[in-house]
């Protein structure tokens, strides 16, 4: 999962600029989110049957300003990665309570989901909705490559300076 994402305010929710999952109520196949504390959360499930698995960088976000956020899950791995502008971002594990990533299967078992929300969490008309501005946003069937996250960054770099923070 990849985009560019501007959050305008602190909020005292979790605020969901991606969110991908079945037709099941609160099975999320992945996301990403900005948490109460400003820090980016990434996670998923492989199956409905497992609990949503998720790591939180330790770096804090601002407000109004551009942000690229890709979130890299890899089943086969246990493994779940956050780049924020091209880097990789230091994580902890934010789910389960055991600290330690482990997918049921190393694929997910829905590869048609029956839905996705961009910019808002939950279903209406309860859901939460991202206060903020998304862009370009691109969901991969298979994890990228640190190079190619770079260059997804460089590319976007121009469209998303900081004088256009506020365009």
């Amino acid at each position: 999962m990849s985009m560019w994402v501007l959050k305008n305010s602190t909020a005292a929710t979790i605020r969901v600029p991606l969110f991908i999952g079945t037709g099941a109520v609160g099975y999320t196949r992945a996301g990403i989110a900005f948490d109460v504390a400003e820090k980016i959360r990434v996670g998923g499930r492989a199956e409905n049957t497992e609990s949503f698995q998720s790591v939180t960088t330790t770096a804090t976000f601002l407000n109004n300003k551009w942000y690229h956020v890709v979130g890299v899950i890899n089943y086969a791995t246990d493994s779940i990665t956050v780049y924020v502008d091209g880097v990789i971002q230091l994580t902890t594990v934010s789910a389960p309570p055991s600290g330690v990533i482990n997918f049921t299967a190393s694929v997910t078992s829905d590869v048609n989901p029956s839905y996705a929300a961009l910019g808002m969490s939950g279903s209406p008309p309860g859901g939460e909705f991202f206060n903020g501005k998304i862009d370009d946003v691109r969901v991969y069937k298979s994890a990228l490559s640190s190079a190619q996250i770079q260059q997804l960054y460089a590319e976007g770099l121009g469209e998303h300076s900081l004088t256009q923070n506020n365009q």
